[in-house]
């Protein structure tokens, strides 16, 4: 069995002629990635590097060929343009055993730096925990978001080597118990995933005890979920496409800016007097200062008239822009897109029945969804449980994220957007909620499949994403108002 590490330009580069003499390489879709031009090109080196964009070619094989071409001079300089390319992180490597390529490494940010021999065919190593496989085209990717690289698993042979990384085992090992491939190209491949840092070394007595990703101070307390999130949201390991990129734009219809009606039946809302409020409201430090998340209710419950100038001071649509496609409203919302829409889960609200209702902005209407049958109820319960509240919410607010919305035009940090624009909405609810005299209290989570039932929604269309109950304030003291663990869980 033949294997060797083939070297190929990186996916998505592209060559640029300058002025003679001059190449330059780029990654035209990543504009933080440096550009890079080679200088000194003869008709040989130029034949080398226009072939490493087509395929993969082993190193010692380019230097036989630049050697016949341009002599030492031009062997020392090949040497010096897969240097630079490796510091540019332009190179993609590939194990290719007998012709076919069965893995590949490829950079995904400027800063991935490979290193030759990375590991010892003897020591164990285990995959990491923060590894994750998924399917990309017709083949599999192997990702950590603790490492700059993904590596391609282009051959079952290659699967089987990820497996047998579930527990702690070296490539010693791993060859001596699968004769598909070589101890070299098993070695290879190993290497590969630890350039990626999808690897953990872990001693052969205790693999558990010597984990780092288990007891290191830093990387234990983090979640496989959390930690992929966080770096898929951000510039700097991936290169997928990132920002407003309007992927879906020719292709599907955005979402309009307010949702279709929940009913037939409208209940219009009181309207404040805005200039009003402007001239006789509590001072905004005075607000900032004395808010709280209040958790305690008085007896008298909340009005539909309090209710319905709390969602007029924090949710309506002030304007919509001349083409009909963004909205502006009292919270700030990325793009203007406004993809957040209000639930009112009412339980006591005087003037209001008790039951699961929509917010219309625009109209500045609600639109009851549901009674108050078994599955609005459990979300009141819910919201209690969460909330750690003596009674249930008077009023919970089930904020709701119409995905594709954002999807239209995001890419990458979609999700992100979406929670920062409910951080946002939450702020100005507690803003207007204590200028009012109200109990807010925004909470740190909630059940999206139960929303999705009491709501009729679609799960991946709609569901919920923040929850913030509201109800009348209660005469308590002030030193029993809590702000250190405003967000209870």
């Amino acid at each position: 069995m033949e294997c060797f590490v083939g070297l190929t330009l990186s996916k998505g580069t592209r060559l640029v002629e300058e002025v003679s003499g001059f190449l330059a390489i780029e990654r035209p879709l990543q504009p933080d990635w440096p550009r890079m031009t080679l200088t000194g090109m003869t008709p040989g080196l130029r034949a080398v590097i226009e072939q490493i964009q087509k395929k993969g070619v082993p190193a010692p094989e380019l230097m036989a060929q630049v050697l016949r071409t341009d002599g030492f001079i031009g062997l020392g300089r090949l040497n010096q343009y897969l240097k630079k390319l490796d510091q540019y992180s332009l190179i993609e490597r590939q194990l290719i055993v007998d012709g076919v390529i069965s893995a590949s490494i490829r950079p995904l940010s400027a800063d991935f730096s490979y290193t030759e021999n990375k590991i010892d065919s003897n020591q164990r190593f285990a995959l990491s925990r923060f590894a994750y496989l998924r399917k990309h085209r017709n083949g599999m990717i192997l990702e950590c978001p603790l490492g700059h690289a993904e590596v391609a698993c282009q051959s079952g042979h290659v699967m089987q080597v990820v497996h047998a990384l579930s527990t702690a085992v070296s490539a010693r090992e791993i060859s001596q118990n699968q004769t598909d491939l070589t101890q070299e190209a098993i070695t290879i491949l190993l290497n590969f995933l630890a350039n990626a840092h999808a690897l953990v070394a872990v001693s052969a007595d205790s693999p558990e005890a010597s984990d780092p990703e288990t007891h290191d101070a830093v990387l234990a307390p983090w979640e496989f979920h959390d930690l992929l999130f966080h770096t898929r949201c951000r510039l700097g390991r991936h290169d997928h496409p990132y920002g407003g990129t309007f992927p879906f734009k020719g292709k599907l219809a955005p979402l309009p800016v307010t949702k279709k009606e929940a009913s037939d039946r409208a209940i219009s809302l009181y309207k404040p007097e805005i200039e009003a409020l402007k001239k006789h409201d509590r001072p905004f430090t005075d607000v900032l200062e004395s808010r709280r998340s209040l958790r305690n209710y008085d007896d008298a419950p909340l009005t539909v008239n309090q209710l319905g100038e709390f969602l007029y001071r924090s949710a309506r649509i002030e304007s919509v822009s001349e083409d009909g496609t963004v909205s502006f409203r009292p919270s700030p919302g990325g793009g203007a897109l406004h993809e957040l829409e209000i639930y009112p889960v009412v339980d006591l609200c005087k003037g209001l029945e008790p039951g699961l209702y929509h917010y219309n902005p625009l109209n500045h209407e609600l639109y009851k969804v549901a009674d108050q049958n078994p599955y609005v109820q459990l979300l009141v319960r819910v919201a209690q449980i969460t909330a750690q509240a003596e009674k249930p919410p008077q009023v919970l607010l089930i904020i709701a994220a119409r995905f594709q919305r954002m999807q239209h035009k995001y890419q990458s940090v979609t999700y992100s957007v979406i929670l920062k624009n409910v951080g946002a909405l939450y702020q100005t609810m507690y803003l207007v909620g204590t200028a009012m005299g109200l109990a807010p209290c925004g909470l740190g989570g909630g059940h999206a499949d139960l929303f999705t039932k009491a709501a009729g929604t679609d799960y991946l269309e709609e569901t919920s994403v923040g929850e913030f109950i509201l109800g009348s304030r209660a005469a308590t003291p002030f030193k029993l108002a809590r702000k250190a663990d405003d967000h209870v869980l």
